[in-house]
């Protein structure tokens, strides 16, 4: 996976800093970060697509058991995930709004043309190094399924281990991976993959003023329902850190930090469902009920364990606690592991 994304990684550098030495289509100007130069909608809506690309900087966390020294290498593979995905977002942004130009991106000739990094390379560098970019956009998809695959495979296990799920979600194969996590991640796949191909829901979305395909439209329904869901996973988090903050007796700026947080997640579920002039078909809608759906499973699924399995909740997480000195949130922050 890391392979992948270092290989990726610098092709898309090479295109973003050639955009920026020929001036891009309009020359260089800092007026792109900007939000007076469009309205204050686009810019919340903008915040949801942003907390989606950055979807998946705490999969660091799933590996933790699987860490020499969790307690110091997660932190760190968080934060640093952060700041490096950060600075190329806003270097790769920066890069394609100018190679669009204004007048393409307000028409979304971004936001809804697959082929924009394509047309960006064709231009810029040549239709050779833009058959490496389509490679490259494959190579970063693989990456994400197997950053989804490790995180999802790998909760799955946890919580066939801990009891919450049957105890076959707890099986591994002879090199110690959960399989049985893995096979649900490529069954919801393959289902999605059906479902882009062969269903006929999707077809409201494609049109000439609409999506290029239904495959394109059931890609951009999953990823946003997954992003609704992510947010209330945010904002769920943001809120509990208040309590949190409280027993600690936190800083004030820490108090700062959290409201910035769940503010965040408030706007972007403002910004996507709200009516706006490019989503004229209202796709955001359909997602948000398929995220609303995975609530509603997940509040059945917690109900069912809570009241047939309540020691199995109370006690969830305690095998990687004891084992691995990953610290419950309830303990103190000098929180030992104990001695194996």
């Amino acid at each position: 996976m890391l392979t992948f994304a270092v290989v990726s990684f610098t092709p898309m550098l090479i295109l973003a800093l050639t955009i920026i030495a020929k001036g891009g289509e309009n020359g260089n100007t800092l007026s792109v970060f900007n939000p007076s130069t469009t309205s204050m909608h686009v810019v919340f809506n903008g915040v949801m697509l942003g907390i989606l690309l950055f979807v998946g900087f705490e999969a660091a966390a799933s590996i933790g058991e699987e860490s020499h020294d969790p307690t110091r290498s997660i932190p760190r593979a968080l934060l640093w995930t952060v700041g490096a995905s950060a600075a190329f977002f806003v270097l790769m942004a920066y890069a394609i709004s100018i190679g669009l130009g204004e007048k393409t991106v307000a028409a979304g000739g971004w936001a809804f043309d697959p082929a924009a990094l394509d047309k960006v390379a064709t231009q810029y560098v040549s239709s050779g190094f833009a058959t490496i970019i389509d490679l490259v956009v494959i190579l970063d998809a693989t990456a994400l399924a197997l950053a989804i695959c490790v995180t999802i495979g790998r909760g799955y296990f946890a919580l066939g281990r801990d009891g919450l799920l049957p105890s076959f979600f707890a099986r591994t194969s002879k090199h110690n991976t959960p399989w049985v996590g893995n096979l649900v991640v490529a069954i919801g796949g393959i289902g999605l993959t059906l479902v882009g191909l062969y269903s006929h829901t999707m077809d409201r979305f494609v049109g000439p003023q609409g999506l290029p395909s239904r495959e394109f439209a059931a890609f951009l329904v999953a990823a946003t329902a997954g992003s609704f869901a992510v947010e209330l996973v945010y904002l769920f988090l943001a809120v509990a850190a208040i309590a949190f903050l409280m027993r600690r007796n936190g800083q004030w700026w820490q108090y700062v930090i959290v409201l910035v947080a769940i503010a965040t997640p408030v706007l972007g579920f403002y910004g996507a469902l709200d009516p706006k002039p490019h989503d004229t078909t209202n796709l955001n809608g359909l997602a948000l009920y398929w995220a609303l759906g995975v609530v509603v499973l997940s509040a059945v699924w917690f109900a069912i364990v809570r009241v047939m399995r309540p020691a199995n909740v109370a006690n969830a997480a305690s095998y990687a606690a004891e084992h691995h000195g990953v610290a419950p949130l309830d303990e103190t922050l000098d929180y030992k592991p104990l001695p194996e």
